[in-house]
Parts: structure tokens; sequence; C-alpha cells
């Protein structure tokens, strides 16, 4: 997240908002360097803590960071979301990794707890 590239101005994120789900790690923490290197004013989302994410986004520039630590599928995430102030994109990494076979484990409630984490925002 250190890295710092000469962006064309109509890639800037100044001011706007952006949430960033599955933020913890992986994708989802490169992603939020990234955004917040672009200016971005980041809502972290994920149902891991994303001290480590914040600390790494604020050691690099010091770009605005909120954190939300929730479970996607829970009823009332998208209001919670939506409460949280103006947005102007979502940048969605977050994902269940089970590499058995739901088919012959868990049958569909499995399927929709994989397929549930997209959110559904009013």
């Amino acid at each position: 997240m250190n890295a710092r590239l000469a962006l064309p101005g109509a890639l800037s994120l100044a001011g706007r908002g952006v949430v960033v789900t599955g933020a913890a790690h992986g994708i989802g923490r490169a992603t939020a360097g990234v955004l917040a290197s672009l200016g971005a004013e980041l809502l972290l989302v994920d149902l891991r803590p994303q001290d480590e994410t914040r600390r790494l986004i604020e050691t690099a520039g010091g770009a605005r960071v909120r954190t939300l630590q929730a479970d996607l599928t829970a009823e009332g995430f998208s209001a919670q979301l939506m409460a949280s102030g103006p947005l102007y994109a979502l940048a969605h990494c977050a994902a269940v990794h089970d590499s058995s076979d739901w088919t012959l484990t868990g049958g569909t409630a499995r399927f929709h707890r994989t397929m549930g984490i997209t959110p559904v925002c009013p």
C-alpha cells in the first residue's frame, strides 16, 4: 500500500464515500488501499476486525477510514449501511470460501449463505 503511482485526475475519488466489503484481508484490503490512494473516504466492512487494514491505510496517507464489523447477510445490514452516510461506490470484495461440495454436505442452506453475501441496498 506504500507504492504511489501518478494517476489521471479523472480517477480521483477525493471526498467520495466508498464502501469496501471483505476489507479485513486479501483482495478487500488491497482494494481499500488503492481506493484510499485515489482519495476515497472509506467505510470498511467485514465480519472480522479491520484494525490492520485501517492502520496500513492511515500510515500510507491518512485517508478518512471508518469501520463496520458486520455480517452482510444479517437482517437490517443494508439499512445500517445506507444510514452510514452518502455513498458513491461499493467495492464488493467479501466472499464465503468453502471448498467442500455444498450439494453433498450442506444442501441449499449453504448455497444461500454463499449467495447471500451480496447486499441488497435500497
